[in-house]
């Protein structure tokens, strides 16, 4: 029982901090910021209420078939990824149209999807990308 409670805590909380987000979000698109400014703001709030290392935002133009990461944090680096045709994770979310969630390591569901995947990704925390 007190360790249901403690879990039922937890879950909760993770709740809150996700709402937390949701509101600091709404916040920012209202007070009619520079798109600059709001990828920077909702990048930092992920990275912060879910504790991870890498957050790329990534848009994507069908007209020209290119991505833009206006976004892209991982591990300390900061960085603005240029235009590029969609490939891996990305290139199967925009096609497909479906969040993927990886619980596993990369490598096994790149394999299942028949995405070539980096040697150096090696295993990783749960990801989610959302189209």
């Amino acid at each position: 029982m007190v360790i249901e409670n403690a879990r039922l805590f937890q879950s909760e909380q993770q709740r809150v901090a996700e709402l937390a987000v949701i509101n600091k979000v709404q916040e920012v698109l209202a007070s009619n910021l520079d798109v600059e400014t709001v990828y920077e703001l909702i990048g930092q709030q992920v990275r912060e209420v879910f504790n991870v290392q890498v957050v790329d935002i990534v848009q994507y133009d069908p007209a020209t078939n290119l991505m833009t990461m206006p976004y892209s944090y991982e591990k300390g680096d900061r960085s603005v990824i240029s235009p590029r045709a969609p490939y891996g994770f990305r290139r199967h979310v925009i096609e497909t149209g479906e969040p993927l969630l990886i619980n596993k390591v990369f490598a096994e569901v790149a394999k299942e999807l028949t995405i070539r995947s980096s040697p150096a990704i090696g295993p990783s925390r749960p990801c989610l990308c959302l189209s």
